[in-house]
């Protein structure tokens, strides 16, 4: 076929001719378009699911050819690569990086296996030949292991074949989507509790690769040459972190774990990492059913007490928590890399010094030339300043607590990235995080490819379809240039008026300002002493405020005491507006008249209270009549005297 001259297109190109042989019935497969393989070229798959993705492949293709479609890929982008090997002091960083993203938690199916659920592992002492067994982890090899022998469609081993069905299903899913096969044969186990917290543990020792074979109507087991057998890891790194302990020591090569070496090798091992393991068995080989477990039957052991069990399970093990540790196990494995990884790892443990490029900004104003920048909703001064910082600066921090503004600045920073023609790829541990920074892009977010389920094909699916028929797009408010400019230069006017009225004195020389900061103290304010309510009562009371006298005001009420006695007055000239008719210099013996009026007062009123309501008028009539001359001094005239008595 006519081809561009293109490396990629012409091994895809070789390897599909090779493909192209016929089978038994003299028929050569078509394996796929000449159109399949340009797109394939272009988007470069790097596992089988994607394939699923270019039209004109299914099912049929994944299965029988995309593994060797995937290797010439895969060689392809390691021939583009600039490689660089890896120092001492990078392994040693990308090894402290691999054992951090290690899941320590129950929820690990390396660390406890309490029961058995057939989607994850099935106990093959129900199964297998268990001689044939033994053989097959003697020598690692051998012949393929029939598990089952259906002669028929109903069988007595129906509910193993189910086992086994579902098993291979699931186990052929994972392959497909991430590209690696992850059974084994977990084989001896260890329970008890790891010293320290004692934390539980029923956990596989060796990882035996086999694959899980269909043929006609049975299942076989073979062992898997192209991998190694692999300690479990994820027991050593859980006691080093609940115990605080250093690197893991010694660590065995891959040719020496086998079932022989448990006893001479592995268990000296785990003892030279302060995991002392039990061993009742010594060196015999034998298999025991896997017995199911809860929690609480791990309270009886005591801490650091732990025995191997000889379980014999084949399951689902991930050797690796996520596809980097995966991919770092790689990079350490052939000691070289991609440069790129090379510049990322360069002094991590030191921290960056800036001021070999360009040196911070650490105090004063920074001029903020807005033109560059783009802006997808409102930012601040602080906020303007880390995205011209990007301009000068490769690596930067943004830190701060919740609600201070940081997905409000990353999404100003994507806006501008996009409108330089670039693009920008946002990682979050939390999914809530990348909820926000999509809701703030509003409209743009229909351009972004939104990632939070590595299995909902669907929904990046109809991501892509979206981006590439998109709906017309359409003004949601006036964002007209001019309009937004003349806008900004009003509010800019009216803040500058308002900051002048607020700093600049008045007519009397008094800062708004400095009356305003008195306030910032006060936590809660009367509702009659807000700076409001004290200015309309003097502008009604005095019309003009003069400053002396707002002053003189200030220093007579400034001693909380008067100003407690000047509102009391207040409250009473409001009960008693008689009181401003009141004589307040008194003599002397004015004085003591005017006790002895308030104590034949109080000794009048306890039995008027106690009257009957008819004789009460009489009662108040004579008392007037007897001491309304005790207040002449308090009044000019009589009736005030008689009034005043009345009230009282």
């Amino acid at each position: 076929m006519p081809l561009k001259k293109d490396p990629l297109l012409e091994s895809l190109s070789d390897t599909r001719d090779r493909l192209k042989t016929a089978d038994s019935d003299g028929r050569i497969p078509v394996v796929c378009s000449d159109e399949a393989l340009r797109e394939m070229a272009k988007r470069k798959p790097l596992k089988k699911s994607d394939f699923l993705a270019i039209q004109g492949l299914g099912d049929v293709f994944v299965e029988r050819y995309a593994e060797a479609f995937l290797r010439v890929i895969y060689q392809h982008k390691n021939t583009q690569v600039k490689e660089v090997h890896v120092t001492k002091k990078s392994r040693r960083v990308l090894a402290d990086y691999q054992d951090r993203l290690t899941d320590v938690s129950r929820r690990n199916r390396n660390l406890y296996s309490g029961k058995l659920a057939t989607r994850h592992a099935i106990d093959l002492t129900d199964i297998a030949d268990l001689e044939a067994m033994r053989k097959m982890l003697l020598f690692r090899g051998g012949k393929p292991l029939r598990l089952t022998n259906r002669k028929s469609v109903v069988s007595s081993d129906d509910r193993n074949y189910r086992k086994l069905t579902t098993l291979y299903r699931e186990v052929n899913r994972d392959a497909k989507e991430t590209g690696s096969y992850p059974l084994h044969i977990a084989y001896p186990f260890i329970q008890g509790r790891l010293p320290g917290e004692g934390f539980e543990i029923k956990a596989p020792l060796l990882f035996f690769p086999v694959v899980l074979e269909r043929k006609a109507m049975d299942f076989y087991l073979r062992f898997d040459r192209d991998r190694d057998v692999v300690i479990n890891r994820d027991i050593l790194l859980a006691h080093v972190k609940f115990n605080n302990l250093g690197d893991i020591k010694g660590m065995p090569d891959a040719e020496s774990l086998t079932v022989k070496t448990i006893d001479s090798i592995v268990i000296p091992f785990l003892a030279k990492n302060h995991l002392n393991v039990q061993n009742a068995d010594g060196a015999k080989l034998r298999f025991e059913p896997f017995e199911d477990t809860v929690k609480a039957d791990f309270k009886r052991i005591k801490k650091g007490r732990l025995t191997l069990r000889n379980y014999l399970v084949l399951g689902r093990y991930r050797i690796y928590s996520s596809k980097i540790q995966e991919d770092i196990s790689t990079i350490i494995a052939e000691k070289k890399y991609n440069h790129l990884l090379d510049d990322l790892l360069d002094n991590p443990y030191d921290p960056y010094d800036y001021s070999v490029e360009n040196p911070f900004t650490k105090s004063g104003h920074m001029a903020i030339d807005e033109r560059r920048l783009t802006y997808i909703n409102n930012l601040n001064y602080a906020q303007e300043k880390v995205i011209s910082l990007l301009d000068d600066h490769d690596k930067l921090v943004i830190w701060g607590p919740p609600g201070t503004g940081k997905s409000q600045t990353i999404t100003s920073l994507i806006a501008k990235q996009i409108a330089n023609q670039e693009n920008v790829l946002v990682v979050s541990e939390k999914k809530v995080a990348l909820d926000v920074i999509k809701s703030r892009l509003g409209y743009a977010s229909k351009f972004a490819l939104f990632m939070d389920d590595a299995h909902d094909k669907n929904t990046f699916y109809n991501q892509i379809k979206q981006m590439i028929d998109p709906l017309p797009p359409k003004r949601t408010h006036n964002n007209d240039r001019d309009t937004v400019d003349a806008a900004i230069d009003h509010t800019i006017n009216k803040l500058d008026k308002a900051y002048r009225a607020f700093y600049a004195p008045d007519a009397h020389n008094i800062h708004v300002h400095e009356v305003y900061h008195r306030y910032l103290p006060i936590k809660k304010w009367h509702p009659d002493l807000t700076p409001d309510a004290v200015y309309k009562a003097f502008s009604k009371r005095f019309h003009t405020i003069d400053k002396a006298a707002l002053q003189a005001i200030e220093k007579r009420f400034s001693n909380k005491q008067k100003l407690r006695v000047m509102l009391t007055y207040l409250d009473a000239l409001d009960a008693y507006p008689l009181i401003k008719r009141m004589n307040t210099k008194l003599t002397r013996s004015e004085k003591l008249k005017k006790k002895g009026f308030e104590e034949a007062f109080l000794a009048f009123l306890e039995p008027y209270r106690k009257t009957v309501f008819w004789l009460k008028r009489k009662k108040r009539t004579h008392f007037i009549k007897t001491h309304h001359a005790d207040l002449s001094m308090l009044f000019k005239r009589k009736r005030h005297a008689k009034r005043l008595i009345k009230r009282m």
